[in-house]
């Protein structure tokens, strides 16, 4: 094989990859807001409404069972948090390779990818969240302050 006969696979696979992390970032961004399938469905129902795609969270059964295995490891594992100012520093991966074991996971790299996947989706989310609490805060703590933006 050249290596110009193997772009369509990878290229396939990169597309894959977009697919699932679009799937991730929903999950994550209806379990900040508080949805889960039972409340979209419960809301829709009383508007006598049917749902349409984009306002159904993903449930676990529509990942891949690769990333099914990610999100359960992910979950095992425990969170590094950075003491002095509470950021979240991403999750401890020591354990990873015992988990897997225990998982019996037949492609540690693969899972690994996807936990880090999973982990900078809600990394992302935690800081734009710590972000917007800082501002409330700083609102409170100085009501007068005017601040300006633009220069």
């Amino acid at each position: 094989l050249r290596s110009w006969d193997c772009r369509w696979p990878a290229k396939f696979y990169e597309e894959q990859l977009e697919a699932v992390e679009d799937l991730v970032n929903k999950l994550f961004k209806f379990q900040e807001q508080g949805f889960n399938l039972d409340s979209i469905m419960r809301i829709h129902e009383q508007l006598g409404t049917e749902p349409d795609e984009e306002d159904i969270p993903p449930t676990m059964e529509d990942f891949p069972y690769e990333v099914q295995d990610a999100f359960n490891i992910y979950n095992l594992l425990g969170d590094k948090w950075e003491g002095m100012s509470g950021t979240y520093m991403g999750k401890d991966l020591g354990p990873f390779s015992d988990f897997c074991d225990i998982e019996e996971v037949l492609d540690k790299k693969i899972t690994l990818q996807f936990i880090k996947m999973i982990d900078n989706v809600r990394s992302g989310i935690l800081t734009k969240k710590a972000e917007r609490t800082a501002k409330e805060r700083d609102k409170k703590a100085n009501p007068n302050k005017v601040s300006y933006s633009g220069w």
